[in-house]
């Protein structure tokens, strides 16, 4: 006896999405309800063991039943769909919950752009000029080398 989901994530907005749901007690329908990230849980609807879905005029949702398997389909994922899913069985005045379900578009990361340094070359006994500069936080500043006649520049500030 349980009841356990599964589901097709979404790998973007406007895809279709679908969510399973095995219901072991064959004599009850499933609730669907929808968990915001505020906590906020929202009635999706009811769907019977004869198949009769309500509320009827859900425009967002389709749901299906086939044996012991549920199925919630969200036609085109939006924002607004993102959260985590649950669906429930009533029998003997008892509620049984699947573990929730976390459908989410997952989040792109973006990377900054690669910074490109030049490097001078310098031949034997060629002096090499730095300039002040600040790179990423970092001060760039010449020095004077005691050791040869080039001149280096030196790394200052927080790592």
């Amino acid at each position: 006896m349980g009841i356990s989901m599964s589901s097709t994530s979404p790998v973007a907005f406007k895809s279709r999405v679908e969510l399973k749901c095995v219901n072991k007690m064959s004599d009850t329908g499933v609730y669907w309800f929808l968990q915001k990230k505020n906590y906020t849980t929202r009635f999706i609807l009811y769907i019977s063991i004869r198949s009769k879905i309500t509320p009827e005029d859900i425009t967002d949702y389709q749901a299906s039943k086939n044996g012991d398997y549920y199925q919630l389909t969200i036609r085109s994922f939006e924002e607004k769909h993102q959260g985590v899913y649950y669906c429930v069985s009533h029998r003997n005045q008892i509620l049984h919950f699947s573990s929730g379900l976390q459908v989410y578009v997952p989040e792109s990361t973006t990377r900054p752009p690669p910074v490109t340094t030049q490097v001078p070359t310098l031949s034997k006994g060629q002096d090499m000029e730095c300039q002040d500069h600040t790179i990423h936080g970092l001060s760039m500043k010449p020095m004077e080398s005691t050791h040869c006649h080039a001149r280096a520049c030196n790394r200052t500030g927080d790592f």
